[in-house]
């Protein structure tokens, strides 16, 4: 099974750890697993999507809702920085106002 096939298998029938680890062999269904199967974060859906930029800056945006460490890392000297930076900081301006 490819994790294509682990995340639509997950999302229409039965998820379990044995899909889920399919799933996250890419960094694209690990964050598509997070959102729509787990309905949430968790440290091995992130750990699997912060293997690609793009996926953890999404998955900080939309799954963890906030900073994390993880996903700093994995943004860091690419082209998600910038982007990451400015919304956390504009983030964290709302919280304390």
């Amino acid at each position: 099974m490819i994790p294509e096939e682990a995340y639509k298998y997950a999302v229409d029938y039965y998820p379990s750890e044995e899909i889920k680890k399919i799933a996250c062999e890419d960094p694209g269904y690990a964050y598509l697993y997070a959102m729509d199967v787990d309905q949430g974060s968790g440290d091995y859906t992130r750990k699997a999507a912060c293997r690609n930029s793009y996926c953890a800056y999404y998955y900080a945006l939309y799954i963890d809702k906030g900073f994390h460490e993880d996903t700093l890392a994995a943004v860091r000297n690419t082209e998600w920085e910038e982007e990451y930076e400015k919304f956390f900081n504009s983030f964290m301006k709302e919280e304390i106002i």
